[in-house]
Formats: structure tokens, sequence, C-alpha cells
């Protein structure tokens, strides 16, 4: 039976990548991207108004049931440029996993997690880019990566500047991290209610049978009420999801949030599960406010 997945994912910026088992990936442009003599460089030269879609490709083989981190670096001359970027991830073709993106140009190295359930096959990561404002892009550092046991015990915010952002019924926006003196980490993701009224993480995977614990801090300018939901919700894959909720009276002080849950195994109650990732939902319930989230942790217990 096909299936096709996909879902919006926010991609989050690597600082130190753990080890991994490297891919071998094979590499490919079309349209008005241009590689360089080592055929791992890209460059595409944009023209003021004119749009194209055009893609730099990577192709490999994927084992089932395996868990990967794919990252590449994409940088533009032009700072701030609004034009969209999409990564889109196709499997095999007799299954149709299907997953994509949007991301932004950035210095740092951006990466997407993958987990295959009982696809395995080729997959094709599809870097595309749509631009209509004159700019220079080049895209470089593609890199896959099969996840091992102890890589999935690691932390799983590497960089929480770049891991949130802020559903709107217009789009999304990129969350902004910046220094606060007032905060236990000495950084904040501030934001103001009612124009934004949620915080939500990029996908992070998990293993389905074990338990995370969660932590963060979280102030506002006045008394109000939080959601924090631990969730593996991933449209379109019909049936029930998983989650946990954490309720959360927020006060005008730094208060730190904890809690644990054990991530169910029952795929066929819960085909949502199959994805093998979890993201982050916070809402917040005041007309008012001005709230900071701080040091946003996720992170397997060791049994």
């Amino acid at each position: 039976m096909k299936q096709r997945w996909m879902t919006m994912l926010l991609l989050t910026a690597a600082g130190t990548l753990s080890a991994a088992d490297a891919i071998p990936l094979q590499l490919s442009r079309n349209g008005s991207w241009k590689a360089d003599e080592s055929g791992k460089q890209f460059t595409r030269t944009v023209k003021d108004g004119v749009a194209e879609w055009s893609q730099v490709l990577a192709k490999a083989e994927l084992e089932a049931k395996s868990y990967y981190r794919f990252s590449w670096r994409m940088t533009s001359s032009k700072e701030g440029s609004s034009d969209p970027l999409v990564l889109e991830v196709n499997g095999p073709e007799k299954v149709h996993l299907s997953r994509y993106t949007t991301f932004a140009p950035a210095p740092d190295i951006q990466q997407f997690h993958l987990y295959t359930d009982t696809c395995p096959g080729t997959y094709t990561f599809s870097l595309r880019s749509g631009m209509k404002t004159a700019q220079t892009l080049t895209c470089g550092e593609l890199k896959l990566e099969k996840l091992s046991s102890s890589d999935l015990e690691q932390e799983l915010f590497s960089s929480p500047a770049t891991e949130f952002f802020h559903p709107l019924k217009s789009g999304w926006r990129n969350a902004v991290e910046a220094a606060d003196d007032s905060s236990p980490t000495g950084k904040s993701i501030s934001f103001t209610l009612p124009e934004i009224y949620s915080l939500r993480s990029a996908y992070l995977p998990v293993v389905p049978g074990k338990t995370y614990r969660l932590e963060l801090w979280v102030k506002g300018s006045d008394v109000l009420g939080a959601k924090i939901r631990m969730d593996t919700y991933m449209g379109p894959l019909e049936g029930k999801h998983c989650y946990r909720d954490v309720n959360v009276s927020v006060s005008k002080s730094w208060k730190k949030v904890t809690a644990e849950w054990k991530v169910p195994t029952d795929t066929a109650a819960s085909p949502m599960l199959r994805s093998g990732m979890l993201r982050l939902d916070m809402k917040f319930n005041s007309p008012a406010a001005t709230v900071s989230v701080a040091g946003v942790s996720l992170k397997m217990v060791k049994e």
C-alpha cells in the first residue's frame, strides 16, 4: 500500500555534530546551479525578478528501521532574503515516502532527521531554490550519516536559536534567541502575545519505548498559563498520535520546568509513532504579555 508522508518541518543548525557513520552520496544538480571541479560545491546566480526552481540533488541507499541525519551549508550573498528554499526528501517509489521543509540561507550547517521505518531503498534529498531576488547562492558540505544508538542518547537540541519557530496564520517565523542577563543561561527566546501565541521546535529523533526528560526555563511579564506538549504528530499519517502535556503556571520570575515521558510503542494503535520523530509545542494563553524561554533540553534517560 502506498504511503505519502509529508510535513512542514523546520531544520536545525548543527553546532558540533556527533560521530556517526557517513553514507556515500551521489551528487548532481539541474537548472542554473553550477558545480565546481570537485563536484561537491555548487553555486547559483539568481537574476532579479526571474523565478526558476532548480535543485542540488543527493541520492543514497538507506536501510530500513534506521535513523539518519542529512546536513549541508547554504549561504547567500544577500542577507535576510525572504525568497523560499525547500528541502524535499523522497523515498523508494513503491511506498513514496516524502517529507519536506522550508529553510533560509545561513552561515551555519543545517540538518534534517529522517527515520526510514520499513522503507529501505533509494532516497533523494533535493535542495530546491525558487528565488527571484538577485543574489548568489552557495551550497556545499552535503553529508548523510546513519545515527547509532549512542548518537540517539545525546542531547537532542544542539542550537535552540535555530531549532524553534513561531507558527503564524501567514506561515511561520524563525524564533530569535538573544543575550539576556536575567536568564539562567545568559540567553533567551522572547516574544509578545497575542501576535505570537506559540513556540514550536523542529522534529527530533526519538525511539519508541524510551523515556525522555524535558527541561527548560520560562517567565512572563505577567502571570499566565501555558501548555507544553511533547508530540509525535506527523501529518498526514492517518490515525492517532501520542503526546504528553505539561501544564505550567508562568510567573514573573524564571521558573524551571521538568517532565519525563516514555514514548509509547504501539504503532498499530498510534500510526504516527512510525515517523520516529517528536516535536515540542508550547502554547500560551494570555491576551497580552511578553514570554521568555531559555535552556531547552531534551534527552533520553539512560536505563
